[in-house]
């Protein structure tokens, strides 16, 4: 299937076209200015909920609770990761690269040159297959409800990055090729 195959050097006839570095200032502060905007909507409802079920009570912010939820949190910013990796796999015998750069976390093959398709793919995974399990387990555990619909924010939010390269992605031709790096990535173009 030529949207899952790799390449291990670019094919002749591919130039650069777009290089989209996470460390650069001006896209740091967009993605956290998103990020934040992301989760308004999630204040928002919650607001609204709160309105039509008056008698709902929060989580109680013991230590225990927030301890769990903090353990969690970290548990899906791996497991993002590692589903990354897993749909990199589906392109690529070569090893996943899993780095934390201080602010972000990332899954990477360096070296490796995938199509536009899988890598869509590989980029949008995790949102969608963490996404039903923390919507699931806010009816699930209706006492830790507000744990989890929180976790789905931020989780949601942390996807910025994820959702801003598809983004990206989306008006160049399916044989356009992108390199990742880690905390960037260099799109290919014939």
């Amino acid at each position: 299937m030529k949207q899952i195959r790799s390449y291990n050097t670019l094919p002749d006839g591919y130039k650069e076209v777009l290089n989209i570095n996470l460390r650069g200032i001006k896209i740091f502060v967009f993605l956290n200015v998103a990020s934040v905007l992301l989760i308004l909507p999630f204040v928002l409802a919650y607001i609204i909920y709160l309105e039509l079920n008056p008698d709902s009570s929060p989580i109680k912010l013991e230590l225990l609770n927030i301890l769990m939820y903090v353990s969690i949190a970290l548990i899906i910013i791996f497991v993002h990761e590692l589903i990354h990796g897993i749909f990199f796999k589906l392109g690529t015998k070569e090893k996943i690269s899993y780095k934390f750069h201080g602010w972000a976390a990332s899954a990477s093959v360096e070296g490796i040159y995938f199509y536009k398709n899988h890598y869509i793919l590989t980029g949008i995974a995790p949102f969608i297959l963490i996404t039903p399990l923390l919507v699931a387990s806010i009816y699930s555990f209706p006492t830790h409800s507000l744990g989890f619909y929180i976790l789905l924010a931020m989780h949601t939010s942390g996807c910025i990055g994820d959702f801003y390269v598809i983004f990206k992605l989306l008006k160049y031709s399916p044989d356009t090729l992108i390199h990742d790096y880690g905390i960037g990535m260099t799109f290919y173009k014939k």
